[in-house]
């Protein structure tokens, strides 16, 4: 038998795609966690293995080509059939989190929890059964819970097409054999859960399925429709709860318990009676009594969605008045009176629920209409308004879909922003009218205002979002502030069409996929070029995708946001410009772009921009070497965001304040705010900014000489960046556990967590980090005394950072090549590249180590020793892990 070795970390596939290791193996081929080189993303490559008999193969190219027809945002999606030299490949959406039987190997889940995940299921299905394609296979290995919240089918392997004219069945008579066939993992992005389900998938007769998984029809080889598809639907209702299979038995008795309904009981006090009674109806014996898919999602989400009075109530009687034509309840005082002093209160609109069932509207209500709504309360002077980068970077960090998260984790989230108040709901269909229901909270949870707004349903997959947003925004203004101006309606018309563009273009630029944002977004800026927020979101998309025509978008947006009066665009804008300042080290110009954001912050009262601006100022200061006056910058940042009580900016201000202490070598210092960024993090419940605390307290450590330590802090960052995906962060903190070890002297260690680096960088695309960790490669030989083959790695290292800009790697990377060509004796060559890494790094350990050995090969030994013992001082901390090399150099080079 011949053993299988799986490809490679590394290995590229047609010239596109970039193997980063396996993530999952089945029976009939594994699947890689890889990187697109084209298209710049993650992607999973599932392939079949050569062996495979060829009913698998066909299989495997039905899943190809069924996928390829769907694009729901519930569904896997497929972006080609790859046929390489390796072999052929399916190549796929990376989905980040669990599978549902991984989720159950931890416990049952409740009833709610169980309606969320079968309502999303249900509402996938119903998009895949509109391309006539039935899943066939559908089990708890086969759906993906990500990190947000969401549920993402997979595994159409099995899929059948169900149209007319299929072949028969054979006869019920005939006896069939049963023939186990291993079955599939399908956990990229997730812990691996053998096969899925933990039941192997089984052929009997023309039966395909697994077993416990299946419907009667399938259990007797007769043709499958989408009912089959909903009968396994009731079959994780029920299992989900119990964690006991629903029909029991093994081999042909699992398929007689099913065609016989020889089910196991459903424990009544699990479920209230509705939801049993819905699982009754999805598992009815004969297809056509079972629900289809789309009457199943909303069944699932009319058991979960708020009803009468439960949903609306809150708020007691005798506190309340009601404002005509809104159904909105309000305190006749203003409901943020006694929530906040001095100030305007901190409100953030979470985004709406789709409830209508309409896939196609998960971007509209989400993303889009909060987006519409918060742009209209930003003229409400006793509100402030939370930013939706600012609230996406929140949740990204806590792992949460702020539309869909539970109302528990929705405080969470206003917690983490510092959030007085927050918008959230659920946009639904009825009686031909689109409606929105929402609810206004404090922080503690407390309903302050609630109401509706309707409008009339345009079609199927577009929402009349403006009216729904003018009203609901006009009412929660006059919650607020009773007395409070009209605001006034826009001078240009937004159309229907252009916002479901934007709302498309905003959904793929918050998810990183800008290349796929920017031609939505443009389309929606050309259509209605007044509208500064689609102008602005296009101004993002083309800085970065670094377009040359970024600035020109970028006075276009400040053009139409003082045309509209939306000084919230127009500070935005200005940050903007002067951030592209300060990536081109126009310094100057970023600054008094910086202070006139500041200027704009400070009038209309706005600490969110207000902390970005100092922050952005402070940057400026530390790259002009005015290291004193970035440290106040930063300082009031700091006191600004302590004010708002945005624990994800407070952290961000904490590292810049530590970076800073760093550069200066105040090493205490450093390590005291690092640890602040932890605790801050921890406190806001943000694994992604704590690991960014643990990765420099880690730094600072190795900088203190406590490599142990060190190790243990960058240990505890690497597992918390790849938990959360974090792939610029793995590479940076690969590249410190590399120079931990060699401060240590365990050398293969440390070359080997560098070229892990290297490779890390490379699948993403990321010349910094590409730069570095060829140049610490470089360094791993030359201590090595592979001179020649350091030569190699730093000329790439200079290579790659030609391409970031870095001008610290640039210089180390020529003192050390220059350093190793006297060494080789071609002095020439070696004292023109130190001549160079002289005037870029001056005083680097780097630099001084390399002309420690010119003046050594010189015969001056004691300027040899001075260069070395001002080395060892490093008062930049350049590089604390040399000195155990530099000590051992002295030694050497002391005198006879």
């Amino acid at each position: 038998m011949t053993t299988r070795i799986p490809l490679a970390p590394g290995t590229l596939l047609g010239a596109r795609y970039q193997i980063a290791g396996l993530a999952g193996e089945g029976g009939m081929g594994d699947v890689y966690e890889a990187f697109d080189l084209s298209l710049e993303r993650r992607v999973a490559l599932k392939q079949i293995r050569g062996s495979s008999e060829d009913s698998a193969r066909e299989r495997f190219r039905r899943e190809a080509l069924a996928l390829a027809q769907l694009n729901h945002p519930g569904i896997c999606q497929v972006f080609e059939l790859a046929e390489t030299s390796h072999g052929t490949f399916i190549a796929m959406e990376w989905i980040e989190g669990e599978t549902l039987h991984a989720r159950l190997r931890r416990g049952t889940l409740t009833w709610r929890e169980s309606a969320e995940i079968l309502r999303q299921t249900a509402e996938a299905l119903t998009a895949a059964h509109a391309k006539g394609l039935v899943h066939r296979d559908l089990k708890p290995g086969n759906l993906m819970l990500t990190p947000e919240g969401r549920v993402k089918v997979l595994d159409f392997g099995l899929v059948r097409f169900a149209t007319p004219g299929e072949p028969p069945a054979p006869s019920p008579e005939e006896p069939p054999t049963l023939a186990g066939d291993p079955g599939e993992a399908q956990t990229y992005g997730a812990p691996l859960s053998g096969s899925g389900s933990g039941r192997a998938l089984t052929r009997i007769g023309s039966f395909m399925g697994t077993l416990g998984y299946t419907s009667p029809e399938q259990a007797l080889a007769r043709p499958v429709t989408p009912a089959s598809d909903v009968f396994n639907l009731g079959i994780l209702a029920q299992e989900m709860l119990t964690n006991r299979r629903v029909f029991p038995g093994e081999g042909r008795d699992a398929l007689d318990a099913v065609v016989d309904n020889q089910r196991e009981p459903f424990p009544r006090g699990l479920a209230p009676k509705a939801y049993r009674a819905l699982v009754d109806r999805l598992l009815s014996p004969k297809p056509k009594d079972r629900p289809t898919t789309e009457e199943a999602a909303r069944a699932f989400q009319q058991l979960t969605a708020p009803h009468g009075a439960l949903w609306w109530s809150g708020l007691s009687a005798a506190a309340v008045v009601l404002v005509g034509g809104t159904g909105l309840w309000l305190y006749s005082r203003g409901v943020i009176a006694g929530l906040v002093k001095g100030r305007p209160a901190r409100l953030a609109v979470m985004g709406f629920k789709n409830g209508t069932g309409v896939p196609m509207l998960e971007a509209q209500t989400r993303l889009g209409l909060a987006d519409l709504i918060a742009s209209r309360l930003r003229t409400e002077q006793k509100l402030q308004i939370i930013g939706s980068d600012a609230l996406l970077q929140a949740a990204r960090a806590l792992k949460l879909d702020p539309a869909t998260a539970t109302p528990e984790d929705q405080l969470r989230l206003a917690k983490a922003l510092g959030a007085d108040l927050i918008v959230s709901g659920e946009v639904d269909r009825l009686d031909g009218k689109d409606r929105l229901r929402y609810a206004l909270r404090d922080r503690k949870g407390r309903i302050r205002a609630q109401g509706q707004a309707e409008s009339n349903r345009l079609s199927e997959t577009m929402l009349d979002a403006i009216p729904l947003a003018q009203s609901t925004a006009h009412a929660l203004q006059k919650a607020v502030d009773p007395f409070a101006k009209d605001a006034r309606p826009e001078p240009y018309t937004i159309t229907p069409e252009a916002f479901a563009a934007y709302a498309q273009g905003m959904e793929a630029y918050r998810y990183g996929h800008y290349k796929d944002a920017e031609p939505l977004l443009r389309q929606v800026a050309y259509a209605v070029p007044e509208w500064a927020e689609a102008v602005s979101a296009y101004s993002f998309t083309e800085s970065k995708l670094a377009k040359p025509e970024t600035n020109a978008c970028i006075r276009w947006a400040l053009v139409a946001a003082r045309k509209s009066e939306d000084a919230r665009d127009e500070s935005s804008m200005i940050q903007l410009l002067a951030f592209q300042a300060w990536r081109d080290k126009d310094f100057n110009t970023a600054e008094g772009f910086f202070k006139s954001a500041l200027d704009e912050s400070n009038q209309r009262k706005d600490m969110d921009g207000r902390a970005f601006s100092l922050n952005g100022l402070g940057l400026v200061s530390e790259s002009l070497g005015r290291n004193d006056e970035a440290s106040q910058w930063y300082q009031d940042a700091l006191a600004t965001t302590e004010q708002s009580g945005d624990l994800v900016a407070r952290g961000q201000t904490l590292t810049n304040l530590g970076n800073l202490a760093l550069v200066k070598g105040d090493l205490p210092t450093a390590a005291q705010r690092y640890q602040l960024v932890v605790e801050s993090a921890q406190q806001a419940g943000s694994e992604t900014n704590e690991s960014l605390g643990l990765n420099n307290l880690g730094i600072v450590l190795l900088s203190e000489f406590k490599p142990q330590e060190a190790r243990l802090a960058l240990y505890r960052s690497l597992a918390l960046r790849t938990k959360s995906g974090d792939a610029y962060g793995v590479v940076s903190t690969l590249r410190n556990l590399g120079l931990v070890a060699r401060m240590e002297g365990k050398d293969q260690e440390a070359e080997k967590c560098f070229q892990q680096s290297l490779d890390a960088a490379i699948s993403i695309a990321f010349p910094h980090g590409q730069a570095w960790a060829a140049f610490y490669l470089g360094e791993s030989h030359r201590n090595a005394g592979d001179l020649r083959g350091a030569l190699n790695d730093y000329a790439s290292a200079l290579e790659y950072s030609t391409q970031s800009h870095n001008q610290q790697v640039d210089g180390q990377a020529r003192a050390a090549k220059a350093e190793c060509l006297l060494r080789l004796h071609q002095r020439a060559a070696g004292q023109s590249l130190l001549a160079d890494a002289s005037a870029l790094i001056p005083g680097n350990s780097c630099l001084l180590r390399a002309q420690a050995w010119s003046a050594f090969l010189a015969g001056d030994r004691p300027a040899a020793q001075r260069l070395l013992d001002q080395a060892i001082l490093d008062p930049k901390h350049d590089a604390p892990e040399l000195r155990p090399e530099l000590e051992r150099l002295r030694s050497r080079f002391v005198l006879p």
